[in-house]
């Protein structure tokens, strides 16, 4: 004999694993997040190479139960937080070494020939 439960919504009959309820179709429980390998790279490349896209997917993962999507709601967060500082050091670097090359000093310095 099965053990079921009521919805809250309509009454209706349900299983304890049903995640929505055939009656009315309100959700019961979440449905535990993917952790196949595939969803996995998908989301740290997302992580990665569109930082804050990334951030999409911490949320989530972190709240699951599972230790496997924890670490990817992690894994996700730290790749995030990577290329976003990999990005700010890197324009950094650039625009230093732009407004040093077209400094006004720098520029009487150089001799145009036309």
């Amino acid at each position: 004999m099965t053990s079921t439960s009521i919805c809250v919504h309509c009454a209706h009959r349900v299983a304890p694993d049903f995640h929505f309820c055939p009656g009315c179709g309100h959700i019961l429980t979440q449905q535990p997040l993917s952790t196949s390998i595939g969803k996995m790279i998908f989301i740290f490349l997302i992580s990665f190479c569109f930082a804050p896209m990334g951030l999409r997917w911490v949320i989530p993962y972190l709240h699951q139960k599972s230790p496997k999507a924890k670490f990817i709601g992690t894994m996700a967060l730290i790749m995030t937080l990577t290329s976003i500082t990999i990005t700010i050091i890197t324009v950094k670097v650039v625009m230093d070494y732009y407004t040093k090359l077209l400094d006004p000093a720098t520029l009487k310095t150089l001799h145009f020939n036309y």
